[in-house]
């Protein structure tokens, strides 16, 4: 409930807002991802075959071309999504320190939640803005056949919680360090292990810590270990199926799985970011 009344009448959501939107780094780096995905999709497009030998159009080929596009699309998404979150969240307090601008936040009536919390809600609001950039390229796709309205839901939401632990990563670092550069390296480092180490650690521990005859539940391992993953729940969406069927969970729907692994990724953001507010109130009690 106090978490949640962080978000009711917080100056430091409108004043990163306001900061952000005036940004021109922030605009040029939107503008040129539209046109980049656009410039993809259009040529992606432009090279595709949607007729036979005899010209008629297949309407198969057409909806194969827009699922896989769609597909690509949404890794794309997340992808610069957790970029462009990274470099602008792993300043937010580390630029206040160097700017000597902390202090008068802790002067002011704000907490440490209030000033984490804040920031990492605009992180959030950013992202969503980011992903509705794309909609009318979706919306075409759409019109193609071949994707289901509650698939391009399922992964705008998806991209949007699971982006949010980069958010959160970054604003912990950024509580840490007193130096933009370090909070910025440490960060992507950081949401790459994130998601990297749960593929390459299943078969090392595998291999160090259990018997041959263990080893035949690798496969359940490694599907209960990529619950932490961020992009494991967009994997899910479009092979959900293929992944279950080598494991013990074969019987279970993927969308089951698919919302267990954001409870988690999002127990983990909220984990992090009640770290970074301790270390934000040790360092106001210090000032």
């Amino acid at each position: 409930m106090a978490i949640g009344k962080t978000l009711i009448n917080n100056p430091i959501i409108s004043k990163e807002i306001l900061i952000k939107f005036r940004h021109k780094r922030f605009f040029w780096i939107i503008t040129a991802y539209a046109l980049l995905t656009f410039l993809i999709a259009f040529f992606s497009f432009k090279g595709s075959s949607f007729t036979n030998s005899a010209g008629m159009v297949k309407l198969d080929r057409m909806a194969r071309f827009a699922r896989d596009t769609f597909e690509f699309l949404s890794y794309w998404q997340f992808a610069i999504v957790g970029i462009i979150t990274v470099s602008f969240t792993s300043a937010s307090i580390t630029s206040e320190q160097e700017q000597s601008t902390l202090q008068l936040l802790f002067s002011s009536q704000l907490d440490a939640k209030m000033i984490i919390f804040g920031k990492f809600y605009t992180a959030v609001f950013y992202n969503i803005l980011i992903v509705l950039i794309l909609l009318p390229i979706i919306s075409v796709l759409f019109s193609l056949g071949g994707i289901e309205l509650h698939e391009i839901l399922m992964s705008y939401l998806i991209i949007i919680i699971c982006t949010s632990i980069f958010a959160a990563l970054s604003l912990f670092w950024s509580t840490l360090f007193k130096k933009t550069v370090l909070a910025n390296i440490v960060s992507y480092f950081s949401g790459m292990a994130l998601i990297i180490g749960p593929i390459i650690l299943p078969p090392v521990i595998m291999e160090l810590m259990f018997s041959r005859r263990l080893r035949a539940s690798y496969d359940d391992f490694w599907l209960i270990l990529q619950h932490i993953n961020p992009v494991f729940p967009l994997y899910l969406l479009f092979e959900g199926d293929k992944v279950l069927m080598k494991t013990a969970f074969k019987k279970y729907n993927p969308v089951t799985l698919m919302i267990i692994s954001n409870l988690v990724i999002m127990l983990a953001t909220l984990l992090i970011l009640l770290l970074a507010v301790r270390i934000l109130k040790k360092k106001s009690q210090r000032g």
